[in-house]
C-alpha cells in the first residue's frame, strides 16, 4: 500500500518532469541496497514501474524522449 500512495504522489510529477523523477528514484534504490536484498529488489521494481509511468505521461503529453 505504501508504494501504491507514493505512485499516486508522484505520478503528475514524473509526467512533468521525467528525467528528474527517474533520478530521484534511482537514488532511492541505491539507499535501499543499505537494507534487505527484498527491499532492494522492491525498489527496483518500482523504479521500473514508474518509467513506464513517465512513459505514459510522454505518450500523453505528446513530448518526446531526450
Amino acid at each position: 500500500m505504501l508504494i501504491l500512495s507514493a505512485v499516486n504522489n508522484r505520478v503528475n510529477y514524473i509526467m512533468k518532469n521525467q528525467r528528474d523523477a527517474r533520478i530521484i528514484l534511482v537514488k532511492s534504490a541505491q539507499k535501499t541496497k543499505r537494507k534487505t536484498v527484498e527491499n532492494t529488489q522492491n525498489m527496483q521494481f518500482f523504479v521500473g514501474f514508474m518509467q513506464q509511468f513517465a512513459g505514459m505521461g510522454k505518450s500523453i503529453d505528446g513530448q518526446k524522449g531526450t
